[in-house]
């Protein structure tokens, strides 16, 4: 089991209710829903399902409209957002939840270049964040412009590369 799924499981243990908000399907056949799915009573995986052929604005407004349905009808006190990616602020930066995480550790594949461009999106989840967990490894140069302006909310978490020792 990955670490994502091993904390969520941790936190739906101590009887809080935790959405996982899933990468959407593109298999709707008319308006876009939400499936869920569970794996105990407080551990729930939330699916969009859109239609396919839309514009990648169309997209971001498609999951804008489901996560506020479901926000609607969850009718939750507390709330907090933790984000594997930067693209998911896309669609929920019109929220305010009592804590913002952004748990970038998975993102191994980012390559040389693109550690010195800070995406838009990231710079902004950067602003929002209250904790930001990041890897440092061999094959992912640590963000020189996260230590200098982040170093108070990010937290570095070694990572084994497979096959380096």
């Amino acid at each position: 089991m990955r670490r994502p799924q091993q904390l969520l499981l941790r936190f739906a243990e101590q009887d809080t209710n935790v959405y996982f908000f899933e990468d959407p399907l593109f298999d709707a056949a008319e308006e876009a829903f939400l499936s869920f799915g569970t794996r105990s009573e407080t551990l729930w995986k939330v699916v969009p399902h859109i239609k396919p052929g839309l514009t990648p604005a169309e997209v971001t407004s498609c999951l804008a409209e489901l996560l506020a349905r479901f926000l609607k009808h969850a009718k939750l006190d507390n709330w907090i957002f933790w984000y594997y990616t930067c693209s998911a602020l896309s669609f929920s930066k019109n929220y305010r939840p009592k804590v913002v995480i952004y748990d970038c550790i998975d993102e191994s594949a980012i390559s040389a270049s693109a550690i010195t461009k800070v995406d838009p999106l990231e710079k902004e989840l950067l602003k929002r964040a209250d904790l930001v967990f990041k890897t440092v490894s061999f094959h992912c140069p640590v963000r020189v412009d996260w230590d200098n302006v982040y170093h108070h909310i990010v937290h570095q978490i070694s990572k084994v590369v497979p096959g380096i020792n």
